[in-house]
């Protein structure tokens, strides 16, 4: 069984996959990026960083399923 910690780094590679599209590397790590930015930017909140971030996820998970990413590269084949 894993430390919390371990458990909390898993959790937001896959955030992060989630965030800036699964089908590419490029778009985990836009998703990765914007993760740290948010964290750094969102620091004086305290705990509610994590909160903010999760439901920022949520949010792209139900109107980007295919995340920034994706979602952006599908908007530029349609056009």
């Amino acid at each position: 069984m894993g430390t919390v910690v371990d458990v909390a780094v898993g959790v937001q590679v896959i955030v992060a996959a989630v965030l800036g599209g699964r089908r590419t590397v490029l778009g985990a790590a836009l998703g990765a990026i914007f993760l740290i930015v948010a964290g750094e930017f969102l620091r004086p909140t305290g705990e509610l960083a994590t909160f903010i971030v999760s439901t920022v996820a949520l949010l792209v998970i139900l109107f980007f399923p295919n995340g920034f990413l994706g979602s952006a590269l599908a908007h530029g084949a349609r056009q």
